[in-house]
């Protein structure tokens, strides 16, 4: 009896910490991470274990259809393996590809997006997602670039207004920090091209 018990109890624990793995990594859990400990669950009268088996075996379809299309050939079973450490680091958690290929399995491409091999996985409320220097880089020079072109344009303006000497002596301090800010973000670009060129190589 006990031991049947504790199979429906151990049973339980890991279908709802796969339903919760996978409820997170689709971006559809905007609360803490439930508990879900088999010591919990032994409390429990048997009929209760029973009935929260049957609930739980129907989430359970869900949960096999997300693996089909997120990963190539990945038991749900896979996805509980994660709960723990998620549990233990209040929902957020951050692992190299590589080992969350060796935990839960291989993403499919349209998953990956293009994410190399050495990026990192970062799973939390906000879903399953992949980060990479590479990425950075290019939003950083994103960012650097268009700030360049609006103090080219403020820069031009000021030009174009054709200031009196003094005119230009009064306005000296600002027109020197958008000077100084736009060389700046001309050198991030320059950065940002150079290590991306590297990187490619």
């Amino acid at each position: 009896m006990k031991r049947a018990r504790d199979k429906e109890a151990e049973d339980i624990v890991r279908y709802e910490r796969a339903v919760e793995v996978a409820n997170l990594m689709s971006g559809r859990i905007n609360r803490p991470l439930k508990r879900f400990f088999a010591d919990d669950y032994r409390r429990f009268p048997r009929r209760n274990l029973k009935s929260g088996s049957e609930d739980v075996k129907r989430k359970w379809r869900e949960v096999e259809g997300f693996c089909r299309e997120n990963f190539e050939k990945t038991p749900p079973e896979r996805l509980a393996t994660l709960y723990e450490k998620l549990y233990q680091h209040g929902g957020t958690y951050r692992l190299p590809l590589v080992e969350f290929i060796e935990t839960v399995g291989h993403p499919r491409k349209g998953v990956l997006k293009g994410a190399p091999l050495h990026s990192t996985v970062s799973l939390s409320q906000w879903g399953l997602q992949f980060e990479f220097p590479e990425m950075h880089m290019v939003r950083d020079l994103a960012i650097a670039y268009n700030a360049t072109l609006k103090l080219k344009i403020d820069i031009d303006g000021i030009q174009a207004r054709k200031l009196t000497w003094s005119d230009a002596k009064r306005e000296q301090d600002d027109i020197a920090r958008k000077v100084s800010e736009m060389k700046y973000h001309m050198r991030m670009c320059l950065i940002c091209c150079f290590n991306l060129e590297l990187i490619r190589k």
